[in-house]
């Protein structure tokens, strides 16, 4: 199913790569454009030349495990060479080299895997180029393609399986990696490790398989051109292998060759390139033969607003017809008001006068009416009569006081205590939504006074997995949880016996091949099991 929506993905990809290149490509082929390049110019006679990297992502046996979610394998890096040649505007054909590695983890309660292979892979490709003339603009800046090939690969697993000191992994059913075999009568024993993620160990020693297989890339990716010699590649490229055995496991089912076995082991590879055009012609010569035709210097005398100022140099390029310009093509501006002469009503403003924008210089008074109209909105909101058109004459000071006093003391209120919607908030209110929000974890244990014995059946980091163990063990008992190291530690039975609870842990073992075992707790704290038989002289 994976791979039907990688296909899928692809397919979308290059739809929307050649609306993007048909709209950014749009060259008229008209002889009167002197941007048209020769049509004897042909950029691709020679071969292009390409390197880059990008990441590996794997899809076969071992992966991070969820039972509602299918996640993708774990990014790793890789580098791609790749030499082409394209012939017929529209195909190429190109010698692929990839060289990576993919790895992945699965950590499940009753599945401990792990591996990380090294892929070196070639093969011989068909790329189908959309800059073709017919589908998109051979000049487009954007350039799609799709491409298809079979290739040969080799692999070679390694695993995780121990640190660097040679110390082996011991996966309990608690959760945790520990130095040393699980001993279920005292679970207190055993260091703490975790993994290095280091993969030191071959998985195949014995080369019970083999270590090679053909491969049918399948992808898509899109050219920009930076010019005529050098282009950047973006690709993703699905490989279908012919092999299961990749991450070392379930090679043994694969029994006959089919070319796309859902069981076989598959990767994406997706990846950055930069691109090299042997045959291609540099900017400049490139630039001297489609701009041969264009005659710059009289380009340099077209003056669009005819105010005597060429357009290159003018920097007002709009400026009014008749209208008197400086020599940057700009309204003359006689008093340095910042209005220009023809747009202002007071031509001789006093130096350094605040005008308005008709060039009218602003009084005092007028600049306290301002602000008093100004302060009648507040934040936006009129506070009084939503007139702003009266004058400081129009204004009883007293009552523009009590007015701003009222809006001051209502915002200094609402600093004080509102959302951020400005609404009043009821301080209880909040503590009791925080002390609600906590009802999804009410399953935790209370905890019982003196020591106390009980059988823990599982490990999680969630606190709502009870129906995980009735469904799944058949486990009717009353289910508790406790919180301990970081984890939700899942157990039944309450017992004052030590005796009693090692029977109990025994029979759910039997019954339900949980590797269920003893644990103890004094005044509900937990404790090791040997504190507590000591404490109860058992």
């Amino acid at each position: 199913m994976r791979k039907k929506y990688i296909i899928l993905i692809i397919i979308v990809f290059i739809t929307k790569a050649i609306t993007f290149g048909q709209s950014s490509g749009s060259t008229s082929n008209s002889v009167a454009n002197p941007l048209v390049p020769d049509s004897t110019y042909n950029k691709y006679k020679l071969p292009l030349v390409s390197a880059g990297a990008g990441i590996m992502t794997f899809f076969g046996d071992i992966r991070m495990h969820d039972s509602k979610i299918s996640q993708v394998g774990r990014f790793n890096s890789g580098a791609a060479f790749a030499v082409e040649q394209r012939f017929m505007n529209a195909l190429g054909v190109s010698i692929n080299i990839a060289k990576g590695e993919v790895t992945d983890v699965d950590n499940r309660s009753d599945r401990h895997l792990n591996f990380q292979s090294d892929i070196f892979q070639g093969n011989l490709a068909l790329n189908f180029h959309f800059d073709n003339g017919f589908i998109i603009n051979k000049t487009s800046l954007f350039a799609p393609y799709i491409t298809v090939g079979i290739g040969y690969m080799t692999f070679n697993a390694y695993g995780d399986l121990r640190l660097a000191n040679g110390t082996k992994y011991h996966y309990w059913p608690d959760g945790t990696i520990r130095d040393q075999d699980f001993d279920w009568e005292n679970p207190e024993n055993g260091k703490i490790i975790r993994q290095d993620y280091k993969f030191e160990t071959k998985l195949d020693s014995l080369n019970l398989y083999k270590h090679n297989s053909i491969t049918v890339p399948i992808g898509a990716g899109v050219n920009f051109k930076f010019s005529d010699k050098l282009e950047a590649n973006i690709s993703s490229v699905y490989y279908f292998t012919q092999t299961d055995a990749i991450d070392n496991v379930s090679y043994q089912k694969t029994t006959k060759f089919k070319l796309f076995n859902k069981n076989n082991d598959s990767y994406l590879f997706t990846y950055v390139t930069l691109q090299y055009n042997i045959g291609g012609e540099s900017r400049n010569r490139a630039g001297n033969k489609y701009y041969k035709a264009i005659n710059f210097k009289k380009l340099d005398k077209i003056d669009s607003d005819g105010d005597g100022v060429p357009d290159y140099a003018d920097l007002c390029p709009d400026t009014p017809k008749g209208v008197k310009v400086d020599k940057d093509g700009c309204p003359v501006d006689s008093d340095g008001d910042g209005v220009p002469d023809y747009l202002d009503k007071e031509p001789n403003t006093p130096a350094g006068s605040l005008v308005d924008q008709n060039g009218i210089a602003l009084t005092q008074q007028m600049i306290e009416d301002k602000f008093v109209r100004d302060s009648l909105i507040m934040e936006g909101e009129l506070v009084f009569d939503k007139d702003t058109s009266m004058s400081r004459s129009d204004v009883n000071d007293e009552m523009v006081h009590r007015q701003y006093q009222a809006y001051n003391n209502s915002v200094n209120n609402m600093n004080n205590n509102s959302n951020s919607n400005g609404q009043l908030v009821n301080i209880n209110n909040i503590n009791n939504n925080n002390n609600n929000s906590n009802s999804n974890i009410n399953d935790i244990a209370k905890p019982v006074a003196g020591v106390v014995y009980k059988v823990q059946i599982g490990s999680l980091g969630s606190a709502n997995s009870k129906d995980y163990f009735r469904s799944t063990f058949g486990i009717n008992e009353d289910i508790k949880v406790d919180v301990f190291q970081g984890a939700y530690k899942y157990s039944v039975g309450v017992f004052n016996s030590y005796t009693a609870a090692r029977q109990y842990a025994n029979s759910i073992r039997a019954r339900t091949g949980i590797k269920a075992f003893v644990i103890s707790y004094k005044d509900g704290v937990r404790i090791p099991v040997s504190d507590a038989r000591a404490v109860t002289d058992q």
